[in-house]
């Protein structure tokens, strides 16, 4: 689409996807699954604005006479120059994690300036929750590795559905309280269920290929 003069496009990945694209000013975005990019065809003079549903993460080409910024449902991201990971899935928790330079973020509650190893959440009234994080693992998810950590079940069906588009059906209600940790490199679903079957004892059936049962009961 067109604003002022300015044609928009569209960047969107279906679950179990992912994208790399480089904007026009040199910065690369790596998009997760389930999430959109919306960015110029060429930024303003002034700044260099896109949107984000999803998680993404950027490394962008630093610029200090115009702030480069992401706008998301509940929140803005600002930078001049600098790589971080945005989270601003509607069904999830809303962050930003940072790897190098400085973050300012903004929603209608608050704001927060970010450093390397830090991360804000974004509850849904807008408050903010910052906290010393080891930034790595929090967007590791675009070289394709998975890292639980006391994980819910709840949680590891969004993982599982951004990074392989495969839902979890007819989950067996005993296995609410299970907490899954690992870490996966590579790894193909199959290979995912059969350690945490083996490491917590669920059982799981493939109803088709997009589509999981889990059963049975977790040890504890």
């Amino acid at each position: 689409y067109a604003t002022n003069s300015t044609a928009y496009y569209t960047l969107a990945t279906k679950d179990g996807q992912k994208a790399d694209i480089t904007l026009s000013d040199g910065t690369v975005v790596t998009l997760n699954g389930g999430s959109v990019l919306k960015y110029p065809k060429s930024f303003s003079s002034d700044n260099r604005k896109v949107s984000l549903e999803g998680e993404a993460f950027f490394n962008v080409t630093k610029d200090k006479s115009r702030p480069f910024i992401i706008q998301s449902p509940q929140f803005n991201t600002t930078v001049l120059g600098t790589s971080f990971n945005v989270r601003a899935y509607s069904d999830d928790v809303q962050s930003v994690t940072v790897a190098t330079g400085k973050v300012y973020v903004q929603s209608d509650k608050a704001t927060a300036f970010i450093l390397p190893d830090q991360q804000v959440v974004i509850s849904e009234n807008g408050m903010m929750d910052l906290k010393d994080v080891v930034a790595s693992s929090m967007y590791n998810w675009k070289d394709n590795v998975i890292e639980l950590d006391n994980t819910s079940i709840s949680d590891l069906a969004k993982i599982v559905r951004r990074q392989y588009g495969v839902d979890f059906v007819n989950v067996n209600n005993s296995l609410n309280d299970c907490k899954f940790s690992g870490k996966f490199n590579n790894a193909t679903i199959a290979e995912v269920l059969e350690s945490l079957k083996y490491m917590n004892g669920i059982e799981y059936h493939f109803v088709d290929s997009s589509k999981v049962e889990l059963l049975g009961s977790c040890h504890k």
